[in-house]
């Protein structure tokens, strides 16, 4: 009779699952029967990319303060004017926001735009599951913090910070203001490359054991070039154009020349293999695959051209090869062990519930982070933590395989495949680009 229960539950959330899968893809799809991504604003685009120019500006000249006072006075009005435009500020520069605001501003800013959002939203669907799932992670996470060993408060808030944000993002009436947020994506890879062509030009040293870095981030960098990079790459191997009023074909492979190239410097191997993995499976999906093949095989001569010009002895450009540390994740394996065993200590509880938000090198003495945000999930909330996070990732996955769009399958799995590697739970970065190209899959019917 047990058993018989637990498969009448099943059936029953998985009816609930696949109806809020079907209600958000028709409504959505009703209403996107235009290109979401050929409306992009000029006038927005233009304002969102002066500001960033400005911020690299002032951070390469020294003027710290200026460049925090310019972050807040800019995102304060964008939020109050259009918090998609203030999104977009937040993603175009969350490096620079990283280096330069204290938490509890970023906190602030951040909240004051979600307010926003729900505030002006004339239309929004109430996606029952979604829902849910901010209720339960929540608690979760209000319920880790609580039992947890030594939590960190700033975490955990950051935490709820992201699930909400992903939640209002996911119920929002993006559709005429979405193409500014995907925006947002390419003025980070510009702002960063601007300041990286200053110094150069300024000859300063930006490397941190032979890898392009900022502010001793690397991953970081890497994956502010790799989105854009790979939004413009496999939206031209499909055919497609990403905005129709901004359309250039040799200005967008110039940029995705550039943010490639950052990419690679940055020498983050699980954020290249990530690229790499999601060309071939986006090769595998596409109808288009003698153009994807062409393309492959000229910029495999482009690298083979550009890669003498490099100055070979100030990058490490020996660790894309070194065998021994691709065979233990160059020691992420006995990391993860180590965290494991001490979760395992703990006991049921701990198992359950987790060892609570903040770093996870607390409760040990090896003094590492968990070097994965899905491991981080597991380690700070637990197998209860865990498996919503699968939940919740397995559903947009289900809204995007149903378009059977390659370019946003391709997206969505190379955003699981560059923190799988790196990364903590309380990342906005991953769970924002995956709402957004959730929505972007059903809303784009001249991708379908």
């Amino acid at each position: 009779m047990y058993f018989i229960s637990l498969k009448e539950l099943f059936i029953k959330n998985r009816m609930v699952f696949m109806d809020d899968i079907k209600k958000l893809t028709n409504q959505f799809t009703a209403r996107g029967q235009i290109s979401f991504w050929d409306s992009l604003d000029v006038k927005s685009a233009v304002l969102l990319a002066a500001y960033n120019i400005l911020i690299s500006i002032l951070f390469f000249k020294g003027f710290v303060g200026q460049a925090s006072v310019a972050i807040v006075v800019f995102q304060f009005f964008f939020a109050v004017w259009n918090p998609f435009i203030c999104l977009a500020g937040f993603i175009s520069t969350s490096l620079f926001i990283h280096e330069l605001l204290p938490n509890y501003l970023y906190v602030l800013l951040y909240l004051m735009m979600l307010f926003c959002f729900i505030i002006f939203q004339k239309k929004v669907f109430v996606g029952i599951l979604m829902n849910k799932i901010l209720f339960w992670g929540g608690g979760i996470v209000f319920c880790s913090y609580l039992i947890g060993d030594n939590p960190n408060i700033n975490v955990a808030i950051l935490m709820l910070l992201c699930m909400l944000s992903s939640v209002v993002l996911f119920n929002s009436n993006c559709q005429d203001a979405l193409p500014i947020v995907v925006w947002g994506y390419f003025c980070a890879g510009f702002s960063i490359s601007i300041y990286f062509l200053l110094n150069y030009f300024n000859n300063s040293v930006l490397l941190t054991y032979g890898r392009l870095n900022f502010g001793g981030d690397i991953k970081s960098v890497a994956v502010v070039c790799a989105i854009p990079a790979m939004i413009l790459l496999l939206c031209r191997l499909d055919g497609k154009k990403v905005f129709l009023n901004l359309a250039n074909p040799v200005a967008e492979y110039s940029l995705v020349a550039v943010f490639v190239l950052i990419s690679v410097l940055t020498l983050a191997r699980g954020v290249l293999f990530a690229m790499i993995s999601s060309i071939v499976l986006f090769f595998f999906l596409t109808k288009n695959k003698r153009k994807t093949l062409v393309m492959l095989i000229f910029f495999f001569f482009l690298s083979l051209f550009i890669s003498p010009l490099l100055d070979a002895n100030s990058f490490s450009f020996g660790r894309l090869s070194n065998i021994e540390e691709y065979s233990n994740m160059n020691g992420r394996i006995g990391i993860w062990e180590y965290y494991f065993n001490c979760m395992l200590d703990g006991g049921v509880k701990t198992i359950l519930i987790g060892v609570g938000p903040g770093e996870i090198s607390r409760i040990g003495n090896i003094g590492y982070y968990a070097h994965s945000t899905f491991l981080d999930f597991f380690f700070s909330y637990g197998v209860l933590g865990f498996s919503l996070m699968l939940v919740c990732e397995l559903f947009l996955l289900c809204i995007i395989a149903q378009r059977k769009n390659p370019v946003f399958i391709s997206l969505f799995v190379m955003s699981i495949l560059m923190y799988v590697g790196h990364g903590s739970s309380a990342n906005n970065t991953m769970f924002v680009f995956q709402v957004v190209l959730t929505i972007s899959s059903t809303l784009d019917t001249r991708f379908c």
